[in-house]
């Protein structure tokens, strides 16, 4: 997701489903950029969150600024979700809280720029009045345009298991509508996702594709988008791998060396 702002932009993550839907792998880069502002990258920047009390992680593209209170509040709704009244907890109550947590931190920032053009918060300007009257109607139409034309420059790829071993695998980009789609078992995001899927359409990479494979198709997928993003899209992180029965591992990427001159795929340990 290309951001015409200044700020700090975090720019590719890749979702994939394995082992016929039975692992979910998350992977990002560790770079963070500040466009226009002369300032050079960050490349320690974590970009990934396991979201408690579920097995659940997300990684994210887009604004930082955005994306951090994102991940928060998702965070905070899944604690939510998780009351013990609640007898049982589905995929659709998943969906409905990273909708409503995009909501919550999209509202936000809608109203903190009707205080800052209008002098107004987002409630007065819902209720058309102020004391000791009512809005006048062309600031009722400059807040419409306001809304629409509100940024909300952040994506999030969020994979895991629920307690009852249901699958969750949602894309968030910005203002669209939530995505979902189990096959292939695939989501890039981010200023890098471009080049990284074309790599694994490329590769076939799929759900019934095994652990190894992915995990070679993910790194060299990582790798595609730097290289076509190298001012953007720094080295990748350690991947994170989340199991139908609750396990969650860390890969690290730099532990194997991709054979890419090999017509087969291989995943060895270096220096073997």
């Amino acid at each position: 997701m290309a951001v015409e702002v200044n700020g700090d932009e975090v720019t590719v993550g890749i979702g994939v489903l394995a082992e016929a839907g039975n692992c979910v792998i998350l992977a990002s880069d560790t770079r963070a950029t500040f466009p226009k502002s002369g300032i050079g990258p960050h490349d320690e920047c974590g970009k990934q969150w396991q979201l408690l009390p579920f097995h659940c992680s997300a990684c994210a593209a887009g604004l930082l600024s955005v994306a951090q209170p994102l991940v928060d509040e998702l965070s905070h709704q899944f604690v939510k979700l998780s009351n013990p009244r609640r007898k049982r907890i589905y995929t659709e109550h998943v969906a409905l809280a990273i909708d409503w947590a995009r909501y919550l931190i999209f509202r936000r920032r809608v109203d903190w720029s009707m205080r800052t053009s209008y002098c107004l918060t987002l409630r007065q300007w819902h209720a058309g009045r102020v004391k000791p009257g009512k809005l006048d109607p062309l600031i009722l139409k400059a807040g419409k345009v306001l809304i629409r034309a509100e940024p909300f420059n952040a994506e999030l790829i969020v994979g895991g298991f629920l307690g009852n071993h249901q699958l969750v695998f949602y894309k968030a980009s910005g203002k669209r509508h939530l995505e979902l789609s189990t096959t292939p078992g695939v989501y890039v995001i981010g200023t890098g996702g471009q080049a990284a899927m074309e790599h694994l359409n490329r590769r076939g990479q799929n759900a019934d594709c095994s652990l190894a494979r992915s995990l070679l198709h993910v790194a060299e997928a990582a790798e595609a988008a730097r290289r076509a993003n190298r001012d953007t899209v720094g080295k990748p992180s350690h991947f994170v791998l989340t199991w139908k029965d609750g396990t969650m591992e860390r890969f690290d990427p730099e532990a194997c060396v991709i054979n890419s001159s090999s017509s087969k795929d291989s995943l060895r340990p270096r220096g073997s």
